[in-house]
């Protein structure tokens, strides 16, 4: 036989039924809150490691084109040298930075010029960056001193 509860206790025994009843209505929850959250979240990181990625090719593309505009302004030297600088610099720095790059080297009786124009890894599926760098410098000319100018 069973047996019937008192008024008090009763009501008291049927909200603790309803409160588990709540509680099982929220199983599984969890799992689908971190189904919705997880891509969001490596999406941001993956952002975050390739504009890490973009700002460090960034750098060794404009250090290259540097090192070969220097080259490329110094006295006897030509735009053939400043490009073989830079792609010297690039085959040493780049390679672990950037997948592709294109020199070009110009020069004339005032200024070198060099720019550098790469394509660095990606991480982000489909997503082609590319980046450029350029650097101008002065020819050098010795001129004697007192000489004309």
């Amino acid at each position: 036989m069973r047996r019937r509860l008192p008024g008090a206790a009763r009501r008291n025994w049927e909200r603790g039924r309803q409160r588990q009843r709540g509680q099982h209505d929220q199983e599984g929850s969890t799992s689908v809150e971190l189904v919705v959250l997880l891509p969001a979240l490596f999406g941001l990181l993956f952002l975050g490691v390739q504009a890490g990625l973009l700002f460090h090719a960034r750098q060794i593309v404009l250090a290259a084109a540097n090192e070969g505009a220097v080259a490329a302004a110094a006295e006897h030297s030509t735009a053939t040298d400043g490009q073989a600088t830079a792609e010297g610099f690039l085959t040493q720095a780049g390679d672990v930075a950037l997948a592709t790059w294109t020199v070009t080297a110009t020069r004339d009786v005032d200024h070198a010029s060099v720019r550098v124009e790469a394509v660095p890894y990606s991480i982000i599926p489909f997503y082609v960056p590319q980046v450029t760098g350029t650097a101008a410098m002065p020819t050098e000319e010795v001129r004697p001193i007192g000489g004309a100018p």
